[in-house]
């Protein structure tokens, strides 16, 4: 697997500004309005923007850690959604945004250690499709009998059962990953599982302290474990779940031979959805070899 060098928070943000400079628009986006996808740490003075399947489960899990709260498979099961769970995170200090008397907001916003934590949008894709789809203990079926209803239409139009079942997959076998993105574009659905990070965390709304990636985990994780510190004795984030072990290792470079069955239409369908993000991130994706890559042209080379 191809490796680049890990970019400095410094030549990340730098990018980043460059791109929401090109789009003034984007800036007059208000923090605020997403408040909810924020959490705040007022005891370490940290916030996070958090993304689903980019790895909110372990940082969640990581934050509760330096709260007092021990986390581990055991207690919360296998796979850990209780860290989710909003009465559990606010008994231990952590809190959205919106959550924050008004006087507080803006001295968080000001003085805070706060981040954003992404991942390249083709890998959180094929993560929702793996966990909330071909999951034994999704909590989202819906998704797969939507996309079987857009699949097999005069199917679910002369079988009357079929049609009224709410995971029909259950009968006729889970989606493609084809044919979940298909449902996806077509139907236009909007689920925070794979929203834009323009739309989400509206990177050029707020003066942000760093960018974290998914893609170089194990290296970032360092700077936001410095800041819980010494409430936590770790070097870097641990794996939390089995899905995290497929990204724990740095890697600029992810083979996802899945796409390979991806109609091109939809393949393009997302690259423009994500174009900006992909752009302000230095996300691409290589059409011929079916990888999601990390790189960004800086004064000092290449890197991720």
């Amino acid at each position: 697997m191809k490796t680049v060098r890990i970019c400095s928070q410094e030549e990340r943000l730098e990018h980043m500004r460059k791109i929401c400079h090109r789009r003034s628009e984007a800036s007059a986006k208000k923090w605020l309005e997403i408040s909810d996808r924020s959490l705040v740490d007022q005891k370490h003075k940290v916030m996070m923007c958090w993304m689903s399947k980019a790895g909110c489960t372990a940082f969640k899990a990581l934050l509760l850690q330096a709260a007092g709260f021990t986390v581990s498979e055991e207690r919360f099961g296998h796979n850990l959604m209780t860290v989710h769970v909003k009465k559990v995170l606010e008994e231990h200090g952590l809190r959205s945004l919106s959550q924050l008397p008004d006087n507080m907001t803006r001295n968080v916003l000001d003085s805070y250690f706060s981040f954003l934590l992404i991942r390249h949008p083709f890998q959180r894709l094929l993560s929702t499709y793996r966990g909330k789809v071909l999951g034994a203990d999704s909590d989202f079926p819906w998704f797969g009998g939507e996309a079987l209803k857009l699949a097999h239409p005069e199917l679910f139009r002369h079988n009357k059962t079929l049609a009224e079942m709410t995971a029909p997959q259950q009968v006729l076998g889970p989606p493609t990953f084809g044919q979940f993105l298909d449902w996806i574009a077509k139907s236009a659905t909007y689920n925070d599982h794979w929203s834009m990070i323009l739309e989400a965390c509206h990177p050029c709304a707020q003066n942000w302290s760093a960018v974290l990636k998914i893609e170089t985990m194990e290296h970032d994780s360092k700077l936001l474990i410095s800041h819980l510190q010494p409430d936590v004795n770790i070097s870097h984030i641990p794996v939390r779940h089995s899905h995290q072990k497929k990204v724990i290792h740095d890697h600029c470079y992810m083979s996802l031979p899945e796409y390979a069955d991806v109609k091109e239409g939809t393949i393009d369908y997302f690259l423009h959805l994500y174009k900006v993000d992909m752009e302000m991130f230095g996300y691409g994706w290589n059409k011929t070899t079916n990888t999601a890559y990390c790189r960004i042209k800086t004064e000092n080379g290449v890197c991720c």
